[in-house]
């Protein structure tokens, strides 16, 4: 019998189970937290990132500008 990683408790019918990397959680064990974007472009996906605020950032220290003598 298959018991949740959190509480030990054996699965019952019917309980809401969540699989995460191949453990199995009560649905109530777990605090699920949304997060991430899927990047397109022309309707293509090129990527995730985390979230709205860390997707973007501004060019301030010439990392990856070019410089004036390229």
């Amino acid at each position: 019998m298959k018991k949740c990683d959190e509480c030990l408790e054996i699965f019952k019918w019917n309980d809401d189970v969540l699989t995460v990397d191949d453990r199995l959680f009560h649905k109530e064990c777990v605090e699920l937290i949304p997060m991430g974007y899927i990047a397109m472009v022309n309707d293509y996906p090129v990527g995730e990132v985390e979230n709205d605020d860390m997707a973007c950032f501004v060019l301030d220290d010439g990392e990856y500008l070019e410089s004036e003598s390229e």
